[in-house]
């Protein structure tokens, strides 16, 4: 089973990650004879505490996105009104590339409605394909994938 580990960082699960158009709309791009947008790489936490995966408004800016729908979510901090967009999403380690790469390639997304330090909150919807081990002592954690 592919796996990636990274260090626990001031008590966060930080992971690099990167975003890019889901891959029916990838698809349709190259069909069509134009070049495959680049991805965008993004600083991503996982957020257990989450349903779902949220990414900053920047990155869905840069992809040109277009919103899927309109519904509301519940928080810690009440309801709000969110965007859904679809988009492909990827986490590996930057700094060891050639390791496995762990690719969701068409994920429903909420657009995130405040700012974080990171660009992706990685939630369930994600973490339910996969495995995560959480060493505490060792101050690291793996996906299992």
């Amino acid at each position: 089973m592919p796996q990636l580990t990274f260090p626990i960082a001031a008590a966060e699960l930080l992971v690099d990650a990167r975003v890019n158009l889901p891959a029916p709309d990838l698809s349709a791009v190259l069909a069509a004879g134009g070049p495959a947008p680049a991805s965008v790489p993004v600083r991503g936490e996982i957020d257990t505490g989450s349903n779902a995966t949220a990414v900053a408004p920047w990155v869905i800016r840069q992809l040109g996105l277009q919103p899927r729908v309109h519904t509301t979510t519940r928080g810690v901090t009440g309801s709000a009104q969110v965007r859904l967009f679809r988009v492909s999403l990827t986490i590996l380690d930057a700094s060891r590339p050639h390791l496995p790469w762990f690719v969701q390639p068409d994920l429903v997304v909420m657009e995130l409605t405040t700012a974080l330090p990171v660009d992706v909150l990685i939630g369930m919807d994600i973490l339910l394909g996969c495995r995560l081990l959480v060493d505490g002592p060792a101050l690291s954690f793996t996906l299992d994938f």
